[in-house]
């Protein structure tokens, strides 16, 4: 079987789409919308990187029920971060993975 080969931008959208928001924000809430925004915008975006790196942005808390009453603290990062890390994880992934791979 043969892999077909991601694109840059359809990686980035998975990114997003898979690793932005944390496993415990209810199945309602998505990153749909931001990772289609960003696959349609990835050339933009990436020559955007430099500004998105220089800015600095803040994390939301939230709390998540666990077993009894006890709650998790959870913290979703802001989501100009989120694309400044998913834009570098992309246009990096080969070296990311060569280095992972050894």
């Amino acid at each position: 079987m043969v892999k077909k080969r991601m694109k840059k931008s359809e990686f980035l959208s998975s990114l997003i789409r898979n690793a932005y928001l944390p496993k415990e924000v209810p199945p309602v809430v998505t990153a749909k919308y931001f990772a289609d925004f960003s696959e349609k915008e990835a050339s933009f975006l990436e020559g955007q990187l430099t500004s998105l790196l220089r800015i600095s942005t803040k994390y939301d808390t939230f709390t998540a029920p666990r077993f009894g009453h006890a709650r998790r603290n959870l913290a979703i990062v802001h989501p100009l971060g989120q694309l400044a890390i998913s834009l570098l994880i992309s246009k990096n992934k080969t070296k990311i993975k060569t280095h992972f791979e050894r």
